[in-house]
């Protein structure tokens, strides 16, 4: 991505999906504070999960999924309360779910499933707009938590292929 594209202040919705993109995607973007959709999907993208993404107050989409992006995920994601979908599937992320990003009141879908995240699930019960969570193909440990009742609009739970043990909770 061309650090000039950074000079579309205005930009509100960006994509660049579905293409044969490499590298890191540059800080230059940051000056994008009007974004609202922000989509790098289905790349070749390498680096960690831009920061500049936290200082976008409006953002309320962001596609990162099916990269080679690394690292943690960075937990300023839960200052974006505007923030409804989250996709980061298909790439090398590690370490835990922010907690903090189990509090986004506008949250709805939140993509993770085939990274390297480790932790045990953290309790999603004050997303009561989630619809989809997708946690599938990782480390995650321990039990299932008893929190996903009360999120009666949850289409979609995909918790498969991790560590976890124990029985599955009643409230299932």
């Amino acid at each position: 991505i061309p650090a000039c594209f950074g000079d579309l202040t205005a930009m509100s919705h960006f994509s660049v999906a579905t293409n044969f993109l490499e590298g890191t995607i540059p800080d230059a973007l940051a000056s994008m504070d009007e974004l609202v959709i922000f989509d790098v999907s289905e790349n070749f993208f390498t680096g960690t999960v831009p920061t500049f993404l936290c200082t976008a107050p409006e953002i309320t989409d962001i596609f990162l999924y099916a990269n080679v992006i690394s690292g943690t995920i960075p937990d300023c994601l839960a200052d974006l309360s505007q923030l409804q979908l989250l996709g980061a599937w298909g790439n090398e992320l590690v370490g835990t779910l922010p907690p903090a990003l189990m509090l986004l009141p506008n949250m709805t879908n939140l993509w993770f499933g085939y990274n390297y995240l480790t932790g045990t699930l953290p309790d999603v019960s004050a997303l009561t707009q989630l619809d989809e969570l997708a946690l599938y193909y990782n480390f995650f440990t321990g039990t299932v938590p008893d929190c996903f009742t009360g999120l009666t609009v949850m289409t979609l739970l995909e918790l498969g292929h991790n560590l976890f043990t124990g029985a599955l909770p009643e409230s299932m």
